[in-house]
């Protein structure tokens, strides 16, 4: 259908309105790129994001590894990343400046971190920009230099480093957008090699910009690839999720939420299943109940595979029927 296309290309549109206007003067430095990237998306980035990613290894042999992680972040500075089967308890949180490493829901390692590409990817825009600015300093970097340049056809500001530097700590920032696309730093094990950081693939969402691929490129070598895909704008997310301490206490879901440690979600599912049959429960209830749980709730039925069943339950559950008969009604299904 050709509206979905034209929604898109409403939200394209108002991006690239949103692009040319109130960050038009000259910036001088990396001080005020930063200013400016936070000055253009404040009240225009969500706040919440969960995707899946597909991690990629690209061996020396030219063979790759993949496998999937989840990823959840609250912004600004909250990172949690579930490697492997949902249930396998293992990953990495990123909080407050503390990194954490967990095993079966064991803590295993922390130490302080200031993650750049959290920083400059995605918590620019929801956070203060002196405090961004304060990390990027931290870190190494010479925001007093900057020169400009071309990425990918497109024009950037270069923060760091001096033209035709490509081994100094810099990151590059694609100056029609203000949207990270770079970073360059010496790799943490061996200096004396270039870690070069890329994100591209943005894709816009009602509010704001993800970058739906990341690739790290070791020395002029693509080492490692991450893909995202089911991409969730501003999912419930609480900051218990991003907690070490309560690993134990949560199973892994998007929403960082489970129903054995949330008795308002427990009395809800009891409530509802009493009243399910035979008794009327209000359909904008149910609507709520099912749009907030989608995620852990499976339909099922122990009738008959019959065609007409289906309809039937369908029609509860696709329509504004407040009540009727659950037993199996000849219906004709809509659509």
């Amino acid at each position: 259908m050709r509206t979905k296309g034209i929604a898109v290309a409403a939200v394209v549109l108002s991006w690239a309105f949103l692009s040319v206007g109130s960050d038009a003067q000259e910036l001088r430095d990396g001080a005020e790129v930063i200013r400016a990237m936070h000055r253009r998306y404040a009240n225009n980035w969500y706040k919440t994001l969960t995707f899946q990613q597909d991690s990629i290894t690209h061996n020396a042999d030219g063979s790759d590894k993949s496998e999937v992680w989840y990823e959840a972040m609250l912004l600004p500075g909250k990172l949690r990343i579930d490697i492997g089967k949902p249930d396998s308890g293992n990953g990495t949180l990123i909080a407050d400046g503390t990194l954490t490493t967990f095993q079966k829901n064991e803590v295993t390692a922390s130490r302080p971190f200031v993650h750049m590409l959290l920083l400059l990817g995605f918590d620019v825009y929801a956070q203060s920009p002196d405090v961004t600015i304060a990390h990027v300093k931290s870190k190494g970097f010479t925001l007093s230099k900057m020169h400009e340049d071309t990425w990918e056809g497109k024009p950037v500001y270069v923060i760091g480093a001096d033209k035709g530097d490509l081994k100094s700590n810099q990151f590059w920032i694609e100056k029609e957008r203000l949207l990270f696309v770079r970073l360059i730093e010496p790799n943490a094990k061996e200096p004396a090699k270039v870690n070069d950081t890329r994100f591209g693939d943005y894709r816009p969402l009602s509010r704001g910009w993800v970058a739906a691929r990341v690739d790290f490129y070791v020395d002029g070598k693509n080492e490692f690839s991450e893909v995202y895909s089911n991409i969730v704008e501003d999912p419930k997310l609480d900051a218990g999720f991003f907690d070490p301490k309560q690993l134990k206490l949560r199973q892994r879901n998007p929403q960082g939420i489970s129903y054995g440690e949330n008795p308002d979600a427990s009395k809800r599912m009891t409530l509802l299943l009493k009243d399910f049959h035979p008794k009327p429960m209000p359909h904008a209830a149910k609507r709520e109940f099912f749009d907030e749980f989608q995620d852990r709730i499976m339909f099922g039925t122990d009738e008959r595979p019959l065609p007409e069943m289906y309809a039937n339950f369908f029609r509860w559950l696709e329509t504004d029927d407040e009540y009727f008969l659950i037993g199996i009604i000849p219906l004709k299904a809509a659509g």
